[in-house]
């Protein structure tokens, strides 16, 4: 799916051998039937504190983490949302 709209800030901070930003943070909206969803990405990378590279999708009642690393994966429920099934 193509986004209605980005924004995005970055730059080439830390690995000058590079060709791409080694720090960026992105927004995206998607327009949907039912309104527009937004998602996030990030990458981070000359800081070990910073979470390391995913994007982010959040809604009102879970929120969607993904990135090539699989510890940086998943799918949670929002605390004020109704039980899932097992």
């Amino acid at each position: 799916m193509t986004p209605k709209s980005v924004m995005a800030s970055g730059g080439l901070d830390y690995y000058t051998n590079h060709d791409w930003y080694d720090n960026a943070m992105v927004i995206y909206e998607f327009p949907l039937p039912q309104g527009v969803a937004r998602a996030s990405y990030q990458v981070q990378t000359t800081t070990s504190a910073g979470g390391g590279y995913f994007e982010l999708f959040m809604a009102t009642k879970a929120r969607s983490k993904m990135s090539e690393d699989p510890a940086l994966t998943g799918i949670y429920r929002e605390e004020r949302a109704r039980p899932w099934d097992d």
